[in-house]
């Protein structure tokens, strides 16, 4: 929601299983004077606030984990490109026996060529097909592997299962949704289950930054793996083992491999991506050191600052601009495009603002300015639903107003969308400010609020278990 429609202020609100009054005292006042924070837990009289923060592999542990001759693991999402290279690094860490879990067979070269090097380097490697999101199929192929006689104790689980779907939250459905966070969701659940009584050294769970951060177009995907961090938390404080890694995307294998993601490149902008070689440093630094959670990524905040101008003064991110000072510095208004629009006549205006918006178009999509015509549709041009909202953040910054998320979607053109901005402009001169609302004849009635006291009363009888929503 953050990413894609900032124009809402929206906050997470996180209260204890005892739900104190001071907490509901505490959340009624953050729902009525809503500060910079969009995330807080709230203990007693306590507010806590999350802040991510650089952060090193500490010295290695006393007892570091070690991967068994004679031991079993299990990886997940096992036949898929991350999945493959979690069982090389498997067996070159001496793994007796590699188990690569997916919903479909060997079928491919690359997958014949990891099994292969597992293979070579020692591992015995089997390869076993359920649905990890099905309970029924994993729990027989979990029976099947423990009753062969030639099998090894399960010693340690990598959960890399997982899908995407790229869709913006007006296009989201119930179905798209469960379809993404099935396998990491359920499949991580299931898991959970039917490994409590494993003598496991480790249960690894691959998250994303998408977790951490949030995504454009990947709101589902984001939630389930915010699940396996909170999944990972919830072991470890039930004395179980676990560690939830938040990758950045990899340029070698997985999601960032295939064409859809390249198609909505500003997914990696701001994150600098991974190889596989850095992945297998981290794995083996988490065997050393047991980390709960970790966040493993190249993050360039001013970068991200430039693309997604809200981050700016995001407090969650303070911490990394407080180190990187030219987040302040990293965007501000065009003002030679807004000197020169106020020094000539509405006609010069347009052609100026018209060959400004083509630019930048030209920029996103990455051809020349000069082969787009002012009245192509721009999603015929390669314009998507994510980069739809790279275009208008650029325009906002750039102009100095506030533009709606759906400002390319109603004004589809070079033309109409400088049209569209002059408008929000009030011709320059004077720098009024503009209207969020893109059909300005659509008039809605304002939302009844509760007044303080209903709110408090409310949020009382949630918390007393009244209410059933």
């Amino acid at each position: 929601m953050y990413s894609e429609h900032p124009e809402w202020r929206c906050m997470r609100a996180d209260i204890s299983d005892a739900g104190s009054g001071e907490e509901a005292t505490a959340l009624v006042e953050r729902m009525v004077d809503l500060g910079p924070e969009d995330q807080v837990a709230l203990r007693q009289s306590s507010c806590f606030v999350p802040r991510l923060a650089n952060w090193s592999f500490p010295a290695s542990a006393d007892e570091p984990v070690e991967i068994k001759a004679r031991g079993a693991y299990l990886v997940t999402g096992g036949l898929g490109g991350l999945g493959l290279e979690a069982g090389r690094w498997l067996a070159h860490q001496g793994a007796g026996q590699v188990v690569l879990l997916g919903r479909n067979g060997v079928g491919t070269d690359a997958q014949r060529d990891g099994i292969a090097e597992m293979e070579s380097a020692g591992s015995k490697v089997t390869v076993a097909t359920a649905d990890v999101a099905n309970y029924g199929e994993l729990r027989r192929c979990l029976d099947q592997l423990r009753s062969n006689p030639a099998g090894l104790p399960l010693r340690g689980i990598i959960h890399g299962a997982g899908r995407f779907d790229f869709a913006m939250l007006g296009e989201q459905s119930l179905a798209r949704c469960r379809e993404v966070m099935a396998p990491k969701v359920a499949g991580a659940w299931h898991l959970h289950q039917l490994s409590l009584h494993e003598a496991l050294d480790f249960f690894i769970f691959y998250s994303s930054a998408a977790g951490l951060l949030g995504s454009l177009s990947l709101a589902p995907y984001a939630a389930a793996n915010s699940f396996l961090d909170g999944l990972a938390h919830y072991r470890r404080a039930q004395g179980l083992v676990a560690t939830s890694i938040n990758w950045a995307s990899f340029s070698d294998a997985g999601l960032a491999t295939t064409p859809e993601f390249r198609r909505y490149r500003s997914l990696s902008q701001g994150l600098r991506q991974l190889r596989s070689a850095e992945g297998n440093w981290v794995l083996d630094r988490v065997l050393e050191t047991a980390p709960v959670q970790v966040g493993v990524a190249g993050l360039d905040v001013a970068k991200l600052a430039e693309i997604f101008p809200q981050t700016a003064d995001w407090p969650y991110l303070s911490e990394l601009h407080r180190l990187d000072p030219v987040v302040g510095e990293a965007r501000g208004k065009d003002e030679a495009l807004l000197a020169s629009l106020r020094g000539c006549d509405q006609a010069r205006q347009l052609e100026l603002m018209q060959s400004y918006v083509r630019q930048r178009v030209g920029d996103i999509i990455q051809i020349d300015a000069g082969e787009i015509d002012y009245e192509a549709k721009l999603f015929d041009l390669g314009i998507n639903s994510l980069l739809s909202l790279e275009l208008r953040n650029e325009l906002e910054v750039a102009l100095g107003i506030p533009l709606s998320s759906t400002l390319v979607w109603t004004y589809p053109t070079v033309i109409a969308l400088a049209e569209r901005c002059l408008e929000l402009l009030d011709g320059p001169v004077d720098g009024s400010s503009a209207d969020l609302d893109d059909d300005p004849e659509t008039e809605e009635e304002p939302l009844a609020l509760l007044n303080y006291d209903d709110a408090l009363e409310y949020i009382n009888e949630v918390l007393r278990g009244g209410e059933d929503e």
